[in-house]
């Protein structure tokens, strides 16, 4: 249902922004702080207005990332939205889930849309932001361009789907071509997870805390 090539594309683009943008949205500080608190206060409740194309405002390129940041967790991120909001918390139909706007005034982030106690939320959203430091560094080289590499990047990506529902308890790592399929299937919440029933006949997590790919780690040997 979505053309997942096309779609890579504006992921890459969005990875490359933040990358430039002049500010470190990758560590616990000031800025990433800062885009957190905006996030909370202003993004979310505002998302959660925007039911069609008509209503849509892109957030601020800081914000945009920790959204994406924040659905790279689909399951968990599908829990608090409903928790906090009653649904899923979705761009629209026909709507650039990866678009923004210029950075955000960081002088005017004051989070109190949101009343659940949410320290241990920011933590785990921010440790996510820096794991995801070096992916750009990975989807660097020309191929990340090419049609063609791009279409049998989703083929394999759709292979592990339905390997992860056949083998639930198997821990399988994807190689980065995969892994920038994944990471652009899951900026479309309501779509992934619908996808992942059709493909694997669960919803599937995605857990990125391990970073080890030595020889014999876990995420070595569960290599896709």
């Amino acid at each position: 249902s979505l053309d997942l090539v096309e779609w890579s594309l504006e992921h890459r683009a969005l990875l490359r922004a933040v990358h430039l943008c002049g500010r470190d949205l990758y560590k616990t500080g000031e800025h990433l702080e800062s885009a957190v608190n905006f996030y909370l206060s202003d993004w979310l409740p505002s998302l959660d207005s925007m039911k069609a194309a008509d209503d849509w405002t892109a957030p601020p390129l800081d914000v945009a990332w920790v959204w994406h940041v924040h659905k790279l967790d689909p399951i968990q991120y599908s829990k608090i939205c409903h928790e906090w909001f009653g649904r899923l918390l979705d761009a629209p139909q026909g709507v650039n889930p990866f678009s923004f706007t210029n950075l955000v005034d960081n002088s005017a982030n004051n989070c109190t849309a949101i009343t659940a106690d949410t320290s241990s939320f920011r933590s785990k959203l921010m440790a996510c932001a820096e794991r995801q430091a070096s992916l750009l560094w990975h989807l660097r080289w020309p191929e990340y361009d090419e049609i063609g590499f791009l279409e049998e990047s989703v083929d394999r990506y759709k292979m592990m789907l339905a390997l992860m529902g056949k083998h639930p308890r198997t821990f399988i790592v994807p190689t980065y071509d995969i892994d920038n399929i994944w990471h652009t299937h899951m900026a479309f919440p309501s779509i992934y997870l619908a996808d992942c029933m059709r493909l694997a006949g669960r919803e599937i997590g995605h857990d990125d805390s391990d970073s080890d790919r030595s020889a014999g780690s876990k995420l070595h040997t569960g290599a896709a």
